[in-house]
């Protein structure tokens, strides 16, 4: 029977705590935020727009806001949210005037991986990207394309040829 006693301090109290909660609830901001999904599977290389990417609730702070506008750098699988990670500004081994060269690439690689080339006899380290990346299959040769820059074009399909190269893929 403390709650019929006078003075009613422990009521005023009560009354006070309700309402300092119910002001943190109302003034506390929004609990969730916008976030870039995945709608179908978006291959390494493919540009990012409405057709396959759309905006989620998602709890703020679970994700880093990232801007999806551009190109994917990695596969995406449907649903999967858009990193900051996964997308570029830039279209993916599309550089302008950048040969592609077919060459062996490690397993597991896929479109859009930093690699560089290493030119056994001369030492060159060769910047690229991966073009297309070769089958999954273990009794697939394992070929794929890799963009380079022009001025290393001959030098590298010179070392190619002559199976004078190493391709290594960055791990990003």
């Amino acid at each position: 029977m403390i709650w019929l006693q006078n003075p009613p301090y422990l009521r005023w109290a009560l009354a006070a705590l309700i309402s300092v909660g119910a002001l943190f609830v109302e003034l506390r901001g929004e609990g969730t935020v916008e976030h870039p999904f995945a709608t179908q599977p978006i291959a390494a290389g493919e540009p990012l727009d409405a057709a396959n990417v759309e905006m989620r609730s998602v709890p703020s702070g679970l994700l880093d806001p990232v801007v999806a506008d551009g190109y994917a750098k990695r596969p995406f699988a449907e649903g999967e949210p858009i990193t900051s990670a996964g997308v570029s500004a830039t279209a993916l081994a599309e550089e302008p005037g950048w040969w592609k060269v077919e060459i062996r690439i490690p397993q597991g690689s896929v479109a859009g991986d930093e690699v560089q080339l290493v030119l056994i006899d001369t030492g060159l380290v060769v910047p690229g990207r991966i073009a297309s990346a070769g089958d999954d299959d273990p009794l697939s040769p394992g070929t794929g394309s890799v963009a380079i820059p022009p001025e290393h074009a001959a030098a590298v399909a010179s070392a190619v040829a002559a199976q004078r190269v190493v391709v290594l893929v960055s791990t990003d």
